[in-house]
């Protein structure tokens, strides 16, 4: 053991990672590490934005058809749902 201590600084990064490996005779606690389901993050500022987008997008394929008077209405009533979820729903 005291070799490989000497010549440690002379080992590759990955030589030194073989050397502690289950294979060759290092600890290893793997086993007893605690079992841990990851998941992908929700909500997040990116996903959001890529919503707003998309939403934007078709809001803009939407509106190219119609008068300005009905784009306006249209558009006004598509920001009031994204700052005041459930109001049109309801007033409706």
């Amino acid at each position: 053991m005291t070799k490989v201590a000497d010549d440690a600084e002379s080992l590759s990064f990955w030589q030194l990672i073989f050397l502690q490996s289950k294979v060759n005779g290092a600890p290893y606690q793997g086993e007893q590490l605690r079992l841990y389901s990851w998941e992908w993050p929700k909500d997040t500022y990116l996903q959001r934005r890529l919503r707003y987008i998309r939403g934007s997008q078709t809001l803009q394929s939407k509106a190219l058809d119609l008068s300005p008077e009905a784009r306006y209405e249209l558009l006004y009533k598509e920001l009031l749902e994204d700052y005041r979820p459930g109001e049109l729903s309801q007033a409706a």
